[in-house]
């Protein structure tokens, strides 16, 4: 219960910080910092979704519609970064544009530990069954 709560927090603070984030600093003054939260906090719930999942010792799979097409993405986006002119920027993106492999695996992650994870509260808010 509580790894729940944590991997809660840590995605509703990467819905909510992440789009806040500003650096008048960098170059591209909305593109680097978003995405660097993006990844700590999505990457810090995956962490504690793994504690957890070590700890039941069990894989409790929330399956939704999009699963077949995002596998189809997933494996698309593998097969181009493998046969990439440029395989570093098609994994890691460029830096002006954090875009690539890890982007897209950060994205999913996001949804798949937003269904797991926000589903329950979700249907409390919207009052669905």
């Amino acid at each position: 219960m509580l790894l729940d709560r944590a991997i809660r927090l840590c995605l509703y603070a990467a819905l909510l910080a992440a789009p806040l984030a500003f650096d008048p600093r960098l170059h591209h003054v909305f593109v680097l910092d978003k995405a660097v939260l993006l990844r700590l906090f999505v990457s810090g719930a995956t962490v504690l979704w793994a504690i957890k999942v070590a700890r039941e010792g069990r894989v409790a799979w929330v399956r939704t519609g999009l699963d077949r097409p995002i596998l189809a993405v997933l494996v698309a986006a593998v097969l181009a970064t493998v046969f990439s002119a440029s395989p570093r920027i098609s994994l890691i993106g460029s830096s002006v544009r954090q875009e690539g492999m890890a982007a897209l695996l950060t994205d999913l992650l996001l949804l798949y530990l937003a269904v797991h994870f926000l589903q329950d509260r979700l249907r409390t808010v919207t009052g669905t069954v």
